[in-house]
């Protein structure tokens, strides 16, 4: 059954990013908006690591601007 909550704890983070290109595609916004937040406040050690790919991914995501 849907309960409208998504655990990402056991995830990769490169996952994450990629789902948030799907949840982009497939105009998802709700689902959008919480993968750029975990990805912000959960994640934000691999994000400066990898800052170089994820500039390049969300860069292309017009909604993307948190990130």
């Amino acid at each position: 059954m849907y309960t409208r909550k998504l655990d990402l704890t056991g995830q990769s983070s490169k996952n994450i990013l990629e789902l948030l290109i799907a949840s982009d595609e497939l105009l998802l916004e709700e689902l959008f908006k919480h993968v750029q937040d975990y990805l912000i406040q959960e994640r934000i050690n691999w994000t400066k690591q990898n800052f170089v790919q994820v500039f390049h991914t969300v860069s292309k995501l017009f909604k993307c601007k948190k990130l």
